[in-house]
């Protein structure tokens, strides 16, 4: 049972045995070295062991705070939830997830992330613990677009700009504010990979990106933020919607020229889906990207913006 299993923070002597851990659970080790390297504190993981050797593992992520009109609260992520194959479905996910989200408490954080590595596992943290869903997503699969001689300007951007452009376009958008640590971990991890952080510039707007190659015939754009023109005062004029069409055709035209893939993926906020549906876009998936468990406190706070989708973004994934 649950309450039963024991869970401990690993020592700085144990982290060999936590990359085999995530060896034998994820198929990323360059991930896991950057991971380890860059961001993991022995003070914000739990283990649980057999014998003295830990075969499960979760971490938090200090990762920024949870923001709207009413709230900010200092959010973290619990992430990386691992076990070795023959240590699986005993509780253990279960037994980690509560005992980080009570630590996370322990220390400030009120506001507590997770973003399920798929669709089932909602269910499961939501009937295990505490967690609910609350961020959501809007997802464009499309084949490599026709080749286009107009572009937006596309250029990289560090991570300390890169979250202030963030913060810009997404100011009347409840949302989780990335800190820089977070962005430069994204940003390493795009980096790996063949992508990073960008931002793009047209005549109707500024954007921003952070776009992954995930393979030679596949690109990932994780995150996109765009005003293309937008906000209450534009006019959704035929000439204006065509206009702003072709503007974020271009960001898009930008990005295959410098990543050349036969499928991309695009991921933006939920609260978009109508500025898409009126440029042509009308193809968006709107799905579950990530769960939230936050003291009572906080949960009063968000209950003015409920209405609007909550937006998380990077998953690290």
């Amino acid at each position: 049972m649950v309450h039963n299993i024991i869970t401990r923070r690993p020592r700085t002597d144990e982290i060999s045995a936590l990359h085999h851990i995530w060896n034998s659970s994820f198929d990323s080790p360059d991930e896991g070295a950057e991971f380890f390297s860059q961001y993991f504190d022995p003070d914000l993981s739990l283990v649980v062991c057999h014998g003295e050797t830990p075969v499960a593992m979760g971490h938090l992520l200090p990762i920024g705070k949870l923001v709207s009109d009413q709230l900010s609260a200092p959010c973290a992520m619990i992430y990386a939830i691992a076990a070795l194959p023959g240590h699986r479905k005993r509780g253990f996910g279960t037994a980690i997830s509560k005992g980080l989200i009570s630590n996370a408490r322990s220390l400030g954080f009120p506001a507590i992330a997770l973003c399920p590595a798929d669709e089932g596992l909602f269910e499961f943290y939501k009937s295990r613990t505490e967690m609910r869903e609350w961020f959501y997503v809007n997802e464009l699969c499309f084949t490599a677009p026709p080749a286009s001689t107009k572009h937006a300007l596309l250029e990289p951007i560090s991570a300390q700009n890169y979250a202030k452009l963030r913060e810009v376009l997404l100011e009347n958008t409840p949302h989780v504010e990335f800190n820089q640590r977070a962005l430069e971990y994204q940003s390493t991890l795009c980096n790996l990979y063949g992508g990073g952080l960008y931002q793009m510039k047209s005549s109707f707007g500024i954007s921003c990106a952070v776009v992954e190659r995930q393979s030679d015939d596949f690109v990932c754009i994780k995150e996109l933020l765009t005003d293309v023109g937008f906000s209450n005062k534009t006019k959704h004029t035929n000439r204006a919607t065509k206009e702003r069409t072709h503007s974020l055709s271009n960001m898009i035209s930008a990005i295959a020229t410098k990543y050349p893939a036969a499928k991309y993926e695009i991921r933006m906020p939920a609260e978009t889906r109508a500025k898409m549906e009126l440029m042509g876009y009308d193809t968006f998936q709107k799905r579950k990207f990530a769960m939230l468990a936050m003291t009572p406190e906080v949960k009063e706070m968000t209950e003015e913006s409920i209405d609007t989708p909550w937006w998380f973004g990077l998953a690290f994934d």
